[in-house]
């Protein structure tokens, strides 16, 4: 079963595989906490968000051992055909794909479940299981400007 991990659950667990407490992993799930993301990306974020600089060998390693665990998993963009990592949750996935620079912000609101219940329960149809993918400009690929409608 897939647990709603904590960055404290993840380190506990990886002492009790033996693992060791690592900064830099822990800069890794921070990274990843707030929105999936290929390796250079989470380089990058780490690198302006905590100032500290994290090799992309180290990255990949920790990003193995994740996976080793089954706490971090990672799907090939397919805009980008890059690997792209996200942490194992037990809520559902929505996401919004920037088309432009490929990014993927992870959203989750009660809405979009509000919406499968309500049309499971008018087509009278059993949803198992559901994603949501939102494609578009994000706010800095739209030049900064506010979006107010669709298309």
């Amino acid at each position: 079963m897939v647990k709603h991990w904590s960055i404290l659950q993840i380190n506990k667990f990886l002492n009790e595989l033996g693992y060791r407490h690592s900064i830099k992993r822990e800069h890794i799930l921070k990274v990843l906490f707030k929105e999936p993301l290929d390796a250079l990306g989470i380089k990058s974020l780490i690198l302006e968000k905590y100032n500290i600089n994290i090799s992309l060998t180290t990255i990949y390693k920790q990003l193995a051992t994740l996976e080793k665990i089954d706490v971090v998993y990672s799907e090939k963009d397919e805009f980008s055909e890059k690997k792209i990592y996200k942490l194992k949750r037990t809520s559902k996935q929505n996401t919004l794909v920037c088309l432009t620079c490929k990014r993927i912000i992870e959203v989750n609101t009660a809405c979009v479940d509000d919406l499968v219940k309500n049309m499971s329960n008018k087509r009278n149809f059993l949803v198992l299981e559901y994603s949501l993918n939102l494609y578009g400009y994000c706010k800095e690929c739209n030049n900064g400007s506010k979006i107010t409608s669709g298309k």
